[in-house]
């Protein structure tokens, strides 16, 4: 009994797995799950498909269902409300080390400050947002000398961010 095989050579640039239906969806499910880990949302295979079936992309770019949506946009409207607090603690980089949401943590604001800063904390907390849970702490021997920052955060247009932060 022989055994015949035939192979059949295509050039590699063009064929794509990301372009076909199936190779689409399946980085299009990653992405959702991504972005719905991120934030908190529940990011498996299951509910992502009821957000796609009931829900709406266009706000996020990943499917959400209509409570899904709403969350994030209170999400969005606390980091809004977060000016006044930002130039504030702008304008204190000595004693300031870090303010972000926690979006594991249904977006609670944390705020970190050197040690003995309490002043500065109790003024910063008066500036956030109303009714949105607040956290801060002084961060002790996790600063980088040059710029007194925590080490490993990152900053973009939102401030600074600790290491484990998803943005």
């Amino acid at each position: 009994m022989a055994i015949s095989v035939l192979i059949l050579a295509a050039p590699t640039s063009e064929v794509r797995a990301d372009t076909t239906p199936i190779g689409q969806a399946a980085a299009d499910l990653q992405a959702a799950s991504t972005f719905r880990e991120a934030f908190g949302l529940p990011h498996d295979a299951r509910s992502i498909a009821i957000a796609a079936a009931t829900g709406s992309a266009e706000a996020y770019g990943v499917p959400l269902t209509a409570a899904d949506q709403a969350n994030m946009d209170r999400r969005v409207a606390i980091q809004d409300a977060l000016g006044p607090m930002q130039d504030f603690v702008a304008a204190n980089s000595d004693v300031f080390g870090g303010l972000w949401l926690d979006q594991l943590n249904n977006a609670r604001i944390m705020l970190e400050a050197t040690p003995n800063a309490m002043p500065f904390v109790a003024k910063a907390e008066s500036l956030a947002p109303s009714k949105q849970p607040l956290s801060s702490s002084p961060s002790v021997g996790r600063w980088t000398r040059s710029r007194r920052r925590p080490t490993g955060s990152h900053r973009d247009s939102r401030g600074w961010h600790p290491p484990a932060c998803p943005w």
